[in-house]
């Protein structure tokens, strides 16, 4: 089989970049040749490089018909799935919705253009004329827009990408069933699961040399959050509790593995207006290698999100493979994670449970053990990368073979369209002998 694969790839700072590199690979090996289409740049990566032909987007337009079938990861951040998006729309495929909701994506390319016009249209096609009301709403300013607001996940406006797709992969339960049951209910869906690869036990060791190559205490008990920080992360909130718990705790500290949304969300400044600096530490954007090095020397996650856009942390299985107990909040796929690895926060009595799940652990220093080790085993029972690749072989067959089965139906009506024309009813003979022919044939 031959693919296509449009995924952005590092140096874009994407976690869909790492999610594509690590699974490309071993994918090629299930599946034959994968050549790579990406937007105007040369990847980073000398592996990908050296093993896959890397073509662009532009160049597409004329190497089509040459795939058996395309692969396209669809995800919000219009920078990097603008040009994948629209080739999507144009040459239907199998769409990987990292993403449930892409309410951010759809605007960002229609009113964060000054184009309400298409915004509109949009809001008609998912949710006719109460959409098209709820957009000019907005557009004059009589309420907040969507994409501002906590009901992205009611209003995904994801309905257009998947009626032109051949098939939808997606990473939750949760998404496949909003899918079936409120997008579209003859949807060809694939549970694929993130996986968390090449897990490694971490020995106190080693624990102990990273702390020190990074410049944190080796006695401090470390809670971190990994990924593009973003409001929906929370961070502020757990701020606050942190400048409370201060005045009781003293030997913690509070990571920020991120890069942050400057000018919309710095928390690099709020870390500074609360006077928290000693508690709470930005270390900013960093390189996948650096990211697994600050997972491994951490104790405790934090990965909150309100509200989601239906989305599957893939940062977030890692951390939960390498040990390490993660808080989330009990929303969406975040829900799906077995309580054994995880402490579960509901959105409304969010502080309140944030602040007794720190001091849960800052008051047992062996919790974090505990629960690490039986997120450990869970996640390499349910998350490893043989499950994603069979999930993936498995949609792409079902394609393959629906596309070759209507081939087979077109031959088939076009030969019975023939004969009818030549005047041949069925109860002749030669339709027998044609009919065999045909047979052979296929």
């Amino acid at each position: 089989m031959k693919i296509a694969y449009f995924s952005p790839l590092n140096p874009l700072k994407t976690g869909i970049s790492d999610y594509s590199e690590e699974i490309l690979l071993k994918l090629k090996e299930r599946v034959g040749q994968i050549d790579l289409f990406t937007d105007n740049y040369i990847p980073s990566n000398t592996e990908i490089n050296s093993n896959f032909n890397i073509y662009q987007i532009t160049s597409f337009e004329q190497m089509y018909s040459e795939y058996d079938e395309i692969i396209y990861h669809i995800g919000n951040n219009a920078k990097y799935h603008e040009q994948i998006y629209l080739t999507a729309l144009k040459y239907p495929g199998i769409i990987v919705l990292h993403d449930f909701a892409i309410h951010h994506l759809i605007a960002q390319l229609t009113v964060g253009r000054n184009n309400w016009e298409d915004y509109i249209e949009e809001m008609k096609y998912n949710y006719g004329e109460d959409g098209v009301e709820m957009a000019i709403e907005s557009q004059n300013g009589h309420r907040q827009a969507i994409w501002e607001t906590d009901m992205t996940l009611q209003y995904p406006i994801n309905k257009r990408i998947i009626d032109k797709s051949k098939g939808v992969i997606v990473h939750s339960k949760f998404a496949k069933q909003q899918i079936i049951e409120n997008i579209k209910p003859d949807c060809v869906v694939q549970y694929a699961p993130l996986f968390a690869e090449n897990i490694e036990k971490i020995g106190n060791q080693e624990m102990i040399q990273l702390r020190k190559r990074y410049g944190i205490d080796e006695q401090a008990l470390v809670f971190s959050s990994f990924g593009f920080i973003s409001r929906a992360k929370r961070i502020d909130v757990v701020i606050d509790i942190i400048e409370e718990l201060k005045n009781t705790y003293s030997n913690f500290i509070y990571l920020l593995v991120g890069e942050e949304e400057k000018d919309v969300y710095e928390m690099s400044k709020y870390i500074k207006s609360k006077n928290v600096d000693k508690y709470v530490k930005y270390i900013g954007y960093v390189n996948l290698e650096e990211f697994k090095d600050y997972v491994k020397l951490s104790d405790i996650c934090i990965n909150l999100r309100y509200p989601t856009q239906g989305e599957t942390s893939a940062s977030l299985l890692r951390i939960i493979g390498y040990g390490k107990p993660v808080i989330v909040t009990d929303i969406g796929s975040f829900s799906e994670l077995s309580n054994d690895c995880c402490f579960k926060v509901n959105m409304a009595s969010e502080k309140t449970d944030i602040k007794k799940y720190l001091k849960k652990f800052l008051d047992n220093p062996y919790l974090a053990k505990e629960i690490g080790q039986r997120a450990s085993n869970y996640v390499q029972e349910n998350y490893n990368v043989n499950q994603t690749l069979d999930a993936y072989v498995n949609i792409l067959k079902w394609n393959f073979d629906f596309t070759e089965l209507r081939y087979y139906e077109e031959l088939f009506n076009s030969v019975t369209e023939d004969l009818i024309s030549l005047g041949i009813s069925s109860s002749d003979d030669m339709v027998d002998e044609i009919s065999n022919l045909v047979g052979e044939i296929i």
